[in-house]
């Protein structure tokens, strides 16, 4: 369950949310998850753009496979990791 949430304030007139309440009801929703449902609806049925990587990018993709298959990659497992081998990258 998505923890982190917001809240938005519709205002529609008293006979939609009227119409809209009838309808949850005959589908066994409350009007909250109904209109929730709506909204995932939607965006599920919306399209992306789709982004292709440029030429130096896919070679850096490359790169970074080699070297993982090679074992040659750092590792590292918390932020904390991470600091260190930048801070010992940087001292080089």
């Amino acid at each position: 369950m998505d923890t982190d949430s917001s809240q938005i304030k519709v205002t529609i007139p008293k006979v939609t949310k009227g119409l809209l309440t009838e309808k949850a009801q005959s589908m066994g929703l409350s009007l909250t998850t109904y209109v929730k449902n709506l909204l995932y609806t939607d965006i599920k049925e919306s399209t992306y753009p789709e982004y292709v990587a440029s030429k130096r990018v896919d070679k850096l993709v490359e790169e970074a496979i080699l070297l993982s298959e090679k074992g040659e990659l750092e590792s590292f497992s918390t932020i904390d990791e991470l600091d260190k081998l930048v801070d010992s990258i940087d001292a080089n």
